[in-house]
C-alpha cells in the first residue's frame, strides 16, 4: 500500500497476482531488472516486456506453413511483427477487430476483418490455418476458431479470459477437437531469454515499434484509461 510496494515471491505478477502497479517505489529482486542504455527511448523499452511475451509464442512454432494471429491488440500486432522478420518463409494472417490496426502491419501480412468469422464463405477455400494463436481474449469466438483448422491443427492460446471456456455448451466443441485431432497449447508470458531477444529487437531497431505507443503524462490516467481501443495500441504514462 501507499508509496511503496514489496515483492516477495518470483511470478507474482503486478497487476494480475499482486497489487501496487501504480506506486512510487518498488522493493524486488534483483535478478528481476534489466539494465537499460541511458539514451534509451522510454516509451519504447515498455514495449519490450510484450515483445517478450510474443517471442515466447513464436517459440513454439515449428513446421507450420499457414498461421493466424486473432486479435488487435500489442501482443497480436508484436507477434505479426516479429514473425514476418524471423519467418519469411511462413504465410501470416492477422484476424483484426479495428480496421485501424492493418497499418500498423507488414503488407506481406494478409489482414481479414474478425467479422467476418460469421460468414461461412470465408472458410469455403481449401485453404485452412495450421496453426491459430489466439491473443484477443474473446472465448466466445472458440468454435469458429475450430472450423478454421486444418487436420492436426493447433490452437495456441495468449488471451486472459474472464471466464471459462467451457462455461457453456456452445463454446467449445470437445468431439470436434477429437475428430480433427486439434490441439491447444497455452502461451504464459516469457523466459530470460525471451525477454533478453525482445531487448536485443528494440534497442538495436531491429523491430520498430515507435509507432505503436501513444505517451501521455500521468496526470491524464484518467483519459488513457477511457480512450476507445481503436485510437491506441499502447498507452505510456510519463
Amino acid at each position: 500500500e501507499g508509496d511503496i510496494v514489496c515483492y516477495r515471491i518470483p511470478r507474482q505478477y503486478t497487476g494480475i497476482a499482486q497489487f501496487g502497479g501504480f506506486s512510487k517505489y518498488a522493493v524486488i529482486r534483483e535478478s528481476c531488472l534489466y539494465k537499460l542504455p541511458l539514451d534509451v527511448n522510454i516509451g519504447c523499452a515498455t514495449m519490450i516486456e510484450p515483445l517478450a511475451c510474443a517471442v515466447h509464442t513464436a517459440s513454439m512454432l515449428k513446421s507450420e506453413k499457414n498461421i493466424a494471429i486473432i486479435g488487435s491488440g500489442t501482443i497480436a500486432i508484436l507477434l505479426a511483427r516479429y514473425l514476418n522478420l524471423t519467418n519469411s518463409d511462413k504465410n501470416i494472417y492477422l484476424i483484426y477487430k479495428h480496421e485501424s490496426v492493418c497499418k500498423f502491419v507488414n503488407e506481406k501480412i494478409c489482414c481479414i476483418p474478425l467479422q467476418h468469422l460469421n460468414k461461412s464463405s470465408m472458410f469455403s477455400t481449401p485453404k485452412k490455418f495450421d496453426t491459430i494463436i489466439e491473443c484477443s481474449g474473446d472465448a466466445s469466438i472458440f468454435k469458429k476458431l475450430l472450423s478454421m483448422l486444418a487436420v492436426n491443427g493447433r490452437i495456441i492460446v495468449t488471451g486472459i479470459y474472464n471466464d471459462s471456456l467451457l462455461k457453456n455448451d456452445n463454446t467449445l466443441s470437445l468431439s470436434t477437437m477429437m475428430f480433427s485431432e486439434t490441439a491447444i497449447q497455452g502461451s504464459f508470458l516469457y523466459n530470460e531469454e525471451d525477454f533478453h531477444k525482445a531487448a536485443n529487437l528494440i534497442l538495436s531497431k531491429q523491430l520498430m515499434v515507435s509507432d505503436l505507443i501513444k505517451l501521455m503524462p500521468f496526470e491524464k490516467i484518467q483519459d488513457a484509461f477511457e480512450l476507445p481501443s481503436s485510437q491506441r495500441i499502447k498507452v505510456t504514462l510519463l
